[in-house]
C-alpha cells in the first residue's frame, strides 16, 4: 500500500544488497556505539522517552567486555544504533543497514529470546524506524507484533511472575514498562486509523496508567492516548460528548512542535468525527495522523 507524504523527506531505505553481520560487535567500536547513543538520548528519545540510560550504557559493557550468543540486548542496541544514524546526519548507510538486519534476525522468532524488557524495547525501536523509513504495512505489522511481544514480556504488570528481570541487576521500573506500552500503544493507534485496519487491543493493559516520569515531552504524546482511542471506529462517542473532549483537548499545553502537532491533529480528526455525527451519519469513524 502506498500513502501520499508517507515518509516524504527520508523515503524508503534500501536493504536488498545488504550482507547480515554475525555480531553488533563486527559493525561498531564501542566508542562508536556511545556515541550513538548520546545521539539517541539528544535526538530521539525527549519524544519517545521509554529507555533507561543507566541500563542502555551498561549493556554496552556487557556487550563489549564479556563473550556472549547475540540477543535481545544487542537488538536493543542496534535499534539505538540504527536511529541515532537516522538522526544524526551520517551518510553511511551501509552501517544503518547492518544494525537494522541485525536486529531483525535477532527478533525473528526462530532465533529470538524469551520475551522480556529487551525484545519489547528492541521491537519498539524497530517500529519507530520503520515508521520513518519503510512502507505502511510493514511498520504497522510491526507495532502490532511490538504490544504482543510487550504482552508477552509482562513489563507493564508490576507484580508479573514473566520474565522481566535484567541478570545482575534490578528489576525494570514500573514507569519505564508504562511508557514502553504507551509510546507502542500510541504508533499502532494512529498507524491503523491511518491504514484503516484494526488495532492490537490487550484488554488487561489498555487501560493501565501512563507514566509521568520523563524528562522529555513524552507525557504529553502519552496523555493524548485516551483523545485518540475516542476516535476508534468501534466506538460509539455521541456530536456532545465530542465536542467536550475537543475543548478539553484544546484547553492542554504542549511545549515542543511534535507534541503540539499531535494535539492539533487529534482536535481537527475530533472535530471532523463530530460535525459527522451531528449531521447524522452513524457512529464516528477513527483517523489520526
Amino acid at each position: 500500500m502506498r500513502m501520499l507524504a508517507w515518509n516524504l523527506f527520508l523515503g524508503e531505505r534500501r536493504m536488498s544488497d545488504a550482507v547480515l553481520p554475525e555480531r553488533l560487535t563486527s559493525i561498531l567500536s564501542e566508542p562508536e556505539m556511545l556515541r550513538l547513543i548520546n545521539v539517541y538520548f539528544e535526538k530521539v528519545d525527549h519524544c519517545y522517552g521509554f529507555i533507561d540510560a543507566d541500563l542502555l550504557r551498561q549493556s554496552v559493557s556487557d556487550t563489549w567486555d564479556t563473550p556472549h550468543e547475540p540477543g535481545a540486548k544487542d537488538a536493543v542496541l542496534c535499534g539505538v544504533g540504527a536511529l541515532a544514524y537516522l538522526f544524526s546526519g551520517a551518510e553511511d548507510i551501509a552501517i544503518e543497514t547492518s544494525l537494522v538486519l541485525l536486529a531483525k534476525h535477532l527478533l525473528d522468532p526462530s532465533t529470538a529470546d524469551t520475551p522480556s524488557w529487551y525484545s519489547a524495547t528492541a521491537w519498539l525501536l524497530r517500529t519507530i524506524y520503520l515508521r520513518l523509513t519503510a512502507k505502511p504495512e510493514e511498520a504497522w505489522l510491526a507495532s502490532c507484533s511490538t504490544l504482543h511481544i510487550i504482552d508477552a514480556s509482562g513489563v507493564v504488570h508490576a507484580n508479573s511472575s514473566t520474565d522481566v528481570f535484567v541478570p545482575g541487576l534490578r528489576r525494570i521500573d514500573v514507569h519505564t514498562g508504562r511508557r514502553i506500552f504507551g509510546v507502542a500503544q500510541h504508533l499502532n493507534i494512529w498507524m491503523s486509523y491511518d491504514l484503516g485496519r484494526s488495532r492490537v487491543r490487550l484488554p488487561e493493559i489498555d487501560n493501565a496508567p501512563t507514566s509521568t516520569h520523563s524528562d522529555g515531552y513524552t507525557t504529553e504524546l502519552l496523555e493524548l492516548l485516551p483523545y485518540s482511542q475516542d476516535l476508534d471506529p468501534t466506538k460509539e462517542i455521541s456530536a456532545v460528548n465530542l465536542a467536550t473532549v475537543l475543548e478539553e483537548i484544546l484547553g492542554r499545553t504542549h511545549t515542543q512542535p511534535p507534541s503540539v502537532l499531535a494535539m492539533q491533529l487529534d482536535a481537527v480528526h475530533i472535530s471532523q468525527a463530530a460535525r459527522l455525527e451531528s449531521r447524522s451519519f452513524g457512529p464516528a469513524h477513527g483517523q489520526s495522523a
